[in-house]
């Protein structure tokens, strides 16, 4: 059966994963998972796999891992791999992201 959730029933893990202890409250994390790939920016890192299983014979699948090199580089990859504008990640903090 189907459960209705509000904002308020989950603040208590939002909470819980931006503790200082945990990277989530400082990195910047962006995820896409489809059918076919995983696709992840963590920091200034830009990490794809596909395919997302691997088989018996090949194993599992290899990532490729690209480094960002410049903020300006985060941005353009999130706009292209995510569709997020760039004009809306102007304002962010990337201090921590991209130590």
């Amino acid at each position: 059966e189907l459960q209705v959730k509000t904002h308020d029933d989950f603040q208590p893990n939002l909470e819980m994963v931006l503790t200082d202890k945990l990277p989530f409250a400082h990195k910047f994390f962006c995820v896409k998972v489809t059918r076919d790939e995983k696709v992840s920016i963590a920091g200034n890192k830009l990490k794809r796999t596909s395919p997302r299983y691997g088989t018996k014979e090949d194993g599992p699948p290899k990532p490729v891992i690209t480094e960002l090199e410049s903020i300006e580089e985060v941005r353009r990859a999130m706009e292209k791999e995510f569709n997020i504008p760039y004009e809306e990640t102007e304002g962010l903090d990337w201090t921590k992201s991209l130590e």
